[in-house]
């Protein structure tokens, strides 16, 4: 007998161009990145670690640390540190981004 998991899954919203996507609740880096790339205003100009500008400026890149992930993102006017370890910090990470690019791409420049 072959015993079946249920993979939990959880909904995020991904404004414009994307669809509503459906993100495992253990999302990994990969898939981060992945939904960041599909957020409509992010551009990734990394040529080997992902390197997101936002409105033509720095707005969100990766580090890896002995202590974690992290990702340095601007929401203001400098950058905030975000931890990017964990399943639920990827979520929340992409929460903010996500809630961040579409809060501001509905005001003016």
């Amino acid at each position: 007998m072959v015993a079946s998991r249920t993979l939990a899954l959880t909904c995020v919203h991904l404004p414009a161009r994307r669809h509503a996507r459906v993100l495992p609740r253990s999302v990994t880096f990969d898939e981060l990145v992945n939904a960041l790339r599909n957020l409509d205003g992010l551009r990734d100009k990394g040529k080997v670690h992902p390197n997101f500008h936002f409105k033509s400026r720095p707005f969100l890149h990766f580090h890896s640390e002995p202590d974690g992930a992290y990702a340095d993102i601007r929401f203001g006017g400098d950058f905030e540190r975000v931890p990017a370890s964990t399943a639920k910090e990827r979520q929340e990470l992409l929460r903010r981004v996500t809630a961040h690019v579409a809060e501001s791409s509905t005001q003016r420049t």
